[in-house]
């Protein structure tokens, strides 16, 4: 679904590049996880992957599109970006009007499943609510639940739990989980947070040196943090 091949790039020629000679293949099923500390490239590379920065050098493709020159608007259909540390809520309309919004700019919207969750969550009761008028935490789950709800084939969450309380952690890593095991589809992860990544992931890798460093799954939650402590000391 995500191929990437020998992916170079830099922001300022002379310097160490951010991303060098990058491999990376992401499969229908995968929950994959990337980590590294800020300003390591993390960034970077998804923008590279959606065609907002160009490769110095290599390949990126994404459901077999070569995506150098950005997303096209098939490709716009089938991708959503959630992240936790920005919302992408309007402030001005409510719950309900975004999802109008959505139900009318995209080819498949599922209603069903939109209700279903929104009562799972507890968020039916605040459809007339703002943006603004909800926690943080209420604010990602929607967005979340919204993204879903248009039926992409990959994903990507930047801190998908920032700001919730430990039940609603557990309800998210249920909901992407069946997500990605009943859709043919994926996740691409980038977190500072080790328990969404051990309790979430299928595929776990660091990015250093401007390279992807994978590790055998299921590491334990303290092995993860000296793997990290070890490589960026």
């Amino acid at each position: 679904m995500i191929d990437i091949s020998q992916v170079s790039f830099n922001y300022q020629k002379g310097r160490i590049p951010v991303l060098s000679q990058l491999n990376l293949r992401v499969k229908s099923g995968d929950i994959f996880s990337l980590i590294g500390p800020n300003g390591i490239g993390k960034t970077t590379l998804v923008k590279v992957i959606l065609g907002t920065l160009k490769a110095s050098s290599g390949t990126s493709r994404i459901l077999e599109t070569d995506t150098k020159n950005g997303l096209n608007e098939n490709l716009k259909q089938k991708i959503c970006l959630v992240s936790g540390a920005q919302s992408r809520l309007f402030s001005g309309i409510t719950l309900r009007e975004h999802v109008a919004m959505y139900a009318s700019l995209y080819n498949y919207f599922d209603s069903h499943f939109i209700s279903e969750k929104l009562s799972q969550f507890n968020l039916s009761d605040k459809l007339d609510f703002r943006g603004t008028q909800l926690s943080f935490g209420e604010r990602i789950t929607f967005g979340i639940i919204l993204a879903m709800s248009t039926g992409p084939k990959i994903i990507f969450l930047d801190e998908p739990t920032v700001g919730m309380d430990l039940l609603a952690i557990d309800k998210i890593h249920g909901l992407v989980k069946k997500y990605a095991s009943e859709n043919d589809s994926c996740f691409f992860l980038t977190s500072h947070n080790f328990h969404d990544i051990q309790n979430l992931s299928t595929r776990v890798a660091f990015l250093s040196k401007g390279s992807i460093h994978e590790v055998p799954l299921f590491q334990k939650k303290e092995t993860l943090e000296k793997m990290y402590r070890n490589l960026y000391q």
